[in-house]
């Protein structure tokens, strides 16, 4: 078994089988097309050859970035990405999909690139959130924001994919970015590998590496409303959702009167402070039931909830299914 690299093909080699990222290299195209040995491509890039493949998600990869702006009401959205392909456009695909809509594309193909999209900034409805392809595009163009004097996460928030930290710890502001399982899926595909070389028929479809949730950091932790009111209980809320705090707390916490609070929250959110507190505690849970291995118990003590009943009771009236089944229908198996 050999990885082979994207441009070194190796000279009279002999294996029992080939994992590769099948990318716009003649080279390594004619090697794996020629190859004798079971094949196994963890990229999207060739989709024209049939191979057994193991990829990421992607479609979900852009649904679990818009979940993450939507819960912090985010009203207008955009795209960015150096180079269009079959990866970026899934992702796109399912960042739209979950949205309901289409949303503004960033990308440009002229020579200016950088005066091309900071023309297109300045036209966009703001806060806007800006979906990008990787941690790689989402630092170029947060830097560009920044450079034009735009405040992230206020006039933009910024999310990519990969959670590199390299990229994301090390930029002005912190990036937010979605958990691209880049070792499941390198685990997943040797494994696949390791079955053909044995003999076993490959899967008919690609086998589907689902992401690990998002790492949030500073360039998308901000709520997109106007209303300081409302933004302040949101801020309040998001910070102390272990404890049990009620409406009347949090109205005294920011400074107004309780019935001042409740008005403006149903004005701009068109909810209860009390319905608002419990979908922040809901998706807390359920993004802690997807991606943890913590029991019931400690995710109801950590969401605010009295016990593990009074959880399982709110959250199977929002999401259909007690939490425990909740879990195990939607967390990564191995395949």
């Amino acid at each position: 078994m050999s990885f082979i690299e994207e441009a070194r093909p190796p000279e009279d080699w002999h294996g029992d089988g080939i994992l590769c990222a099948l990318l716009d290299n003649p080279s390594i195209e004619q090697l794996v097309l020629k190859a004798k040995q079971p094949v196994v491509d963890i990229s999207m890039s060739r989709i024209d050859i049939h191979l057994p493949r193991v990829v990421a998600d992607n479609r979900q990869i852009g649904r679990e970035a818009a979940q993450h702006l939507l819960q912090h009401n985010h009203e207008h959205f955009a795209w960015f990405c150096f180079r269009t392909d079959p990866v970026g456009k899934s992702r796109l695909a399912g960042f739209e999909e979950a949205i309901g809509h289409s949303v503004h594309n960033l990308t440009s193909r002229r020579s200016n690139l950088r005066q091309a999209v900071v023309n297109k900034l300045r036209k966009l409805s703001r806060p806007c959130a800006i979906f990008a392809k990787t941690d790689v595009d989402a630092a170029w163009i947060l830097n560009v924001c920044i450079e034009e004097g735009f405040r992230i996460p206020d006039d933009f928030a910024i999310i990519g994919v990969d959670n590199n930290p390299l990229i994301c710890d090390f930029l002005p502001a912190p990036l937010s970015s979605v958990n691209h399982d880049l070792e499941q899926l390198g685990y997943q595909a040797a494994c696949l590998l390791q079955r053909l070389i044995s003999g076993e028929d490959a899967p008919t479809e690609a086998i589907m590496i689902k992401p690990n949730g998002v790492t949030p950091r500073a360039s998308t932790d901000s709520f997109a409303v106007s209303d300081d009111i409302v933004r302040n209980a949101l801020i309040y809320m998001k910070e102390r959702l272990h404890q049990a705090v009620g409406v009347s707390e949090i109205a005294d916490a920011i400074g107004v009167s309780r019935r001042t609070l409740e008005l403006h929250m149903s004005e701009v959110l068109d909810q209860s402070v009390h319905q608002k507190l419990m979908d922040l505690r809901l998706n807390q849970a359920e993004r802690l039931l997807r991606y943890t291995s913590d029991t019931a118990e400690h995710i109801a003590a950590f969401t605010g909830f009295c016990h593990a009943q009074h959880l399982s009771k709110v959250f199977k009236k929002r999401f259909g299914e007690p939490p425990l089944r909740y879990r195990k229908r939607h967390r990564q198996t191995s395949i």
